[in-house]
């Protein structure tokens, strides 16, 4: 049986709430990402401007986790600019997370049409599949608007996605 890990970066707790249902459900490890004094005071906008004008540069806490121990990771992320929010963008640029197969899940504070989820979900794979394996993927809009129904479609999405992890 593969070890299972979730990690996760979340600005206002909508990735956070799906994270920690679906560590719960998995009985997987979590772990969050965090930045390197992280100012949350900041509006959404500003914070995503900000982080994405400093890109690489941005500092993140180191993560108190053997990552070598691993098989599977579930990647969580809020949705910048198109793409992983940039702690997460960054782990899958630099390899910090490698040889993984991840399944990637992703919140949003809208609803996206076919072609936005689309354009999302292939961002997320192309820098994914550049030191992993691509498994599956799965979006959530308004979380803490939906709690209930949000975190029961991540349940079992992640079920499904370790069923097709262990292929």
């Amino acid at each position: 049986m593969s070890k299972k890990l979730v990690l996760y970066y979340s600005y206002f707790g909508n990735t956070r709430k799906i994270a920690e249902a679906i560590a719960e459900s998995l009985d997987a490890d979590i772990c969050e990402v965090k930045i390197k004094n992280e100012k949350k005071n900041q509006g959404l906008l500003g914070k995503i401007f900000t982080e994405m004008r400093k890109g690489s540069k941005t500092e993140l806490e180191p993560i108190r986790l053997d990552l070598d121990a691993y098989d599977t990771v579930f990647l969580g992320s809020p949705i910048w600019g198109g793409g992983p929010a940039t702690p997460i963008d960054m782990i899958l640029r630099d390899g910090t997370v490698s040889g993984k197969k991840i399944a990637w899940f992703y919140c949003t504070g809208g609803e996206s049409d076919n072609k936005s989820t689309e354009r999302i979900i292939e961002k997320g794979k192309a820098k994914i599949n550049k030191h992993n394996s691509f498994v599956s993927a799965a979006g959530f809009a308004r979380v803490l608007k939906r709690p209930e129904q949000a975190l029961e479609i991540a349940v079992a999405w992640a079920k499904e996605a370790t069923s097709l992890g262990s292929e």
